[in-house]
This record gives C-alpha cells, structure tokens and sequence, in this order.
C-alpha cells in the first residue's frame, strides 16, 4: 500500500493549488473547491470554508442584490462559515443607494473585502464596519462623492479603477497601506493624494496617474513596492520627464525611499526614447545604493499593457 500523506499536509497542499486570491479568480476557486469537496470527505470541510468566505452577486435591482446577498451570508452562517469577501456587480441601478448593516442575524461587519462595480447607479453607502479592502470599478468614470462619507477609515487597501479623483481631497484614509490607480480621470498632486501621515507601503498606478517628479517616491518614506505601466513611452515621457524625456543636465538624480524593495516599470515601445537615458541610468544607481530589484521593460504590446493585473501584481508582493 502506496503511504499516505498526513491530512494537514494533504489540506495545505490543495490550499496552495487555489490560483491567488484576487477578483479574476474568484469564479475558479468555487470550481476547484466544488471539485475538490467530491474527491474525499476529509477534503469537504476546507472546500466549503473557501466556497463560503466569499460570494459574487450581480443583479439589475437593487433589492434583489440585498435579498440575494442576504441569503448567501445566512446559508454561509448556517453552516457555521463567515462571508469575509462580497463581490457586488450592480448593473443599472437606477442611483440606489445601498446600505449595509447589521440586523437580521446579518453580519454585514465580518465582510473583509468588497469589489464594487458601479454601473448607472451608485454605490455610496458602506456599513460593513469590519471592511479592510475596497475595490471600486467605474463603468463610467464618475467621482468618488458619493463614497466620500461612507469609505470605512480603517480601510489598508483601496483599488481605484476608471474612476475620477476629482473629489479625493475629502477623503481621509489613514491606514490606508495599498493604493492602486488604474485608468484614473482627474488625478491631483501626489501630496493631496498621499498626505504625509499615511504610511502607504504599496503603490501600483497605470497611466493616467499624477506627475512624477525626481524626488516623488521619496517623500513616501514607507514604501516597500511600486509599479508604474505606461500604454506608450510618450506617455511615460509626459507623466515622468525626469526618467524619460530628453536628458537634463541640470535636473538632479532620481530619489527613492530608503525602504523600497521593489521598482518596477512597464511600457510599450511606441516612440524611441532619447539616446542618452540619464534618467533611467539615474534610477538604475539608486536602485544599486539601496538593493532596490528594478524591472524595467519597454517593449510590452499594447495587449499586455491593458491586460496587466495590478491586483495580481499587488498580490505577488504580498498584499
């Protein structure tokens, strides 16, 4: 008889087969965990635990999202599992409002992490108290005005995508650790966006993003990671002169924070950067002083460009 793995091995093995844990995987996990409850009973248990700590709902109405997120967290409660992830996609809402809070034997406050898609209407009020992560995706690039009062200020990582930044300067976030940009309308000085009380460790931003300056990063003494992807190095040269326009002997050297343990940079190769890249061997020297792991690429397609997952790149850094 072949031996036989430990069970707690056996379980931590099936753990790490789940792809990672971020939005595009979602519907992929519930595939492998309903897979995995049929193959032994012993498996059963961790199966339904990850089939339960999140849940996808869409709806068209407003009040059928709520009856249908109702009945997923209390099936979960029912089996003794608490929902910690909500994928909510709202598709023409009609500018609803939609309040989560306790009541009902609802335990709105176990929701760790959200993924909001907002589409006609509004997703403006979160009562979910225990909220860690947010994920706000806007089919049409509205601001953040409705969020403003109702963003949770215990919030450590919040995804802006296709949103305007217009409002932002009311928002206070203070344990704010993970910040993406991707595809942001309206941005605003680097120090509105990242007042210098919060100790943002992680920085992912595709153009459009703020301008960079030379000493940008380092007046973000936190920060362990950063990546900036750029659809073209035009664009890269527009909002990061200093790394990527013509050469300026004048301008002084790139800063980094001391704590940055990773850099890295994405373009497309659409126009010929100039011949004497003093910027980018600038960066290069800083990265080498403080051990800094600096990927550069500039020859992406512009299909990888769209395709880059900023959250999976977060999640490859530990967040």
């Amino acid at each position: 008889m072949s031996p036989t793995l430990p069970l707690e091995l056996q379980l931590h093995i099936l753990e790490l087969a789940l792809p990672p844990l971020i939005r595009r995987n979602l519907d992929e996990r519930v595939r492998l965990c309903k897979a995995f409850s049929l193959v032994h009973r012993d498996w059963t248990k961790t199966a339904q635990r990850e089939l339960h700590e999140h849940i996808t709902v869409t709806c068209w109405q407003l009040d059928s999202f709520i009856l249908a997120a109702r009945d997923r967290i209390l099936a979960a409660h029912g089996g003794g599992w608490s929902v910690k992830r909500l994928d909510a996609r709202l598709r023409g809402t009609g500018g609803a409002i939609i309040l989560l809070e306790e009541g009902q034997g609802v335990e709105w406050s176990a929701i760790e992490e959200m993924w909001v898609n907002m589409d006609e209407g509004d997703f403006a009020e979160l009562g979910a108290d225990g909220l860690r992560r947010l994920h706000i995706y806007d089919v049409w690039r509205r601001g953040l005005l409705g969020f403003l009062h109702a963003l949770p200020t215990r919030l450590t990582y919040l995804g802006l995508h296709n949103v305007s930044l217009r409002d932002w300067s009311a928002v206070r976030l203070p344990a704010l650790e993970v910040l993406i940009l991707d595809l942001v309308a309206d941005p605003l000085p680097w120090a509105t966006l990242i007042p210098s009380h919060v100790k943002l460790r992680v920085l992912a931003c595709r153009c459009n993003f703020p301008r960079i300056d030379t000493d940008t990063l380092a007046n973000m003494p936190q920060l362990h990671h950063f990546i900036a992807v750029f659809d073209t190095t035009y664009r890269a040269a527009d909002l990061w002169p200093a790394l990527f326009d013509a050469p300026d002997p004048h301008s002084p050297p790139v800063r980094l924070p001391q704590r940055l343990q990773t850099f890295t940079c994405l373009a497309t190769k659409y126009d010929p950067l100039p011949d004497d890249q003093s910027g980018l061997t600038s960066l290069k020297i800083a990265c080498e002083e403080l051990g800094t792991v600096l990927a550069v690429r500039l020859d992406l397609t512009n299909h990888e460009v769209r395709v880059f997952d900023l959250e999976e790149w977060a999640h490859s850094v530990g967040v």
